[in-house]
């Protein structure tokens, strides 16, 4: 890790940004002893009585300086780290690195001096550009590797679809081969999973029912079977002449 070049840049402006919080806190604890605005009633007592438990603008700017930075400088601490893994361009990533501490830097600066507009909101901007840039490039790095995980889980159902499928083929060809009798196929369709309706040949035919979504089958009805059902689902591959009569 240490003989990563662009990790050892991420550390460094790292530190800074992290140190430069710790003055703005500093900075904030001061504004408050120097207006004697305190937020707890007992820091008020101690530093002259509850009148100085109060607020003061002055110390709200602090406050809100230092909480934009946490709202900043911790998402960059996140996306720098991972960013630093994926091998990238180190005069790239340093560029990376400069313009957000930079930015944030004046950011803070522009903050506490109430400098003129839109000084903070250019340098608030130009300070995330960076961060998009490393996000963007972390997704595109890690998009494969999600789309492989999908597939690999795809796969188990895959293969047991295609074993329904071929065991119910493998029944159709047995059915087919009975010499004399009617036949029912119920089947399903792997993209639209619609049974369909259509004449097959004598004697036999594929008959409508949309909730048997069954892999592709044949029986001779003439057996008046009811006991076999599908591989896939459970369902019933076929009825009996009674029951196919009041179904159509």
């Amino acid at each position: 890790m240490m003989e990563n070049t662009v990790f050892m840049s991420f550390t460094f402006y790292s530190t800074i940004l992290i140190l430069k919080m710790y003055v703005v806190a500093i900075i904030t604890g001061q504004v408050r002893l120097r207006k004697k605005a305190f937020a707890n009633p007992e820091d008020a007592l101690r530093n002259g009585g509850l009148q100085y438990y109060r607020d003061d603008p002055d110390v709200e700017r602090c406050r809100r300086a230092h909480r934009n930075d946490m709202e900043n400088i911790f998402p960059f601490l996140f996306l720098g780290a991972i960013y630093s893994l994926l091998d990238p361009s180190p005069a790239v990533a340093r560029i990376h690195f400069f313009i957000f501490c930079v930015g944030r830097i004046v950011h803070t600066i522009a903050y506490l001096l109430r400098l003129k507009a839109p000084t903070r909101s250019v340098a608030y901007g130009v300070a995330q550009l960076p961060c998009f840039s490393m996000a963007l490039q972390i997704l595109l790095a890690t998009t494969p590797y999600c789309c492989f995980l999908l597939s690999t889980a795809a796969e188990p159902c895959a293969a047991w679809n295609s074993w329904c499928l071929q065991k119910g083929l493998e029944m159709s060809r047995v059915a087919l081969n009975h010499p004399a009798g009617e036949y029912r196929c119920s089947a399903v369709s792997p993209e639209s999973c619609h049974v369909g309706e259509e004449r097959l040949g004598p004697g036999y035919r594929r008959m409508t029912n949309p909730r048997e979504l069954l892999c592709h089958a044949a029986v001779p009805k003439r057996q008046g079977l009811v006991q076999a059902t599908a591989a896939c689902n459970g369902a019933p591959l076929w009825r009996t002449r009674q029951e196919e009569a009041s179904a159509v």
